[in-house]
């Protein structure tokens, strides 16, 4: 599912925050510890429902992933925010590698996105998008 929706990260960050606080509460990541606690005690919202809500429409939506191809040639695009980063895999027939990129005709392979923790978050962008 991460690979097939784009900024995945980014989309699920209140529920991941929310899944979080769960653990704490908790105690672990176990779900015999984690059953026990209600999401509404953790701290469930209207935000965390439109989350939700989101969540199930880029579901509907993910993108469906080609197979890579030989002889084609692979694209990678990757960005980052300062809470984010992100990069999408795809390829391109030769024969449309001279024309603008946004007339390539590109097949995507694979996307990835990711949250920064830790001394990472305290990266500059310059750092974050190498």
């Amino acid at each position: 599912m991460r690979t097939a929706i784009p900024a995945f990260n980014k989309l699920v960050a209140p529920l991941s925050k929310l899944m979080e606080k769960v653990y704490q509460q908790a105690g672990g990541r176990k779900k015999n510890q984690v059953r026990k606690i209600l999401l509404g005690d953790a701290g469930w919202g209207d935000a965390e429902g439109e989350c939700l809500e989101q969540c199930k429409e880029a579901l509907k939506n993910a993108l469906q992933l080609a197979h890579p191809t030989p002889g084609k040639r692979l694209s990678v695009y990757t960005d980052a925010s300062d809470a984010h980063w992100g990069a999408a895999i795809t390829q391109i027939s030769p024969d449309t590698a001279s024309r603008p990129l946004s007339e390539q005709d590109h097949e995507p392979l694979l996307m990835l996105s990711g949250t920064f923790s830790g001394s990472a978050k305290r990266w500059a962008i310059v750092e974050k998008e190498a």
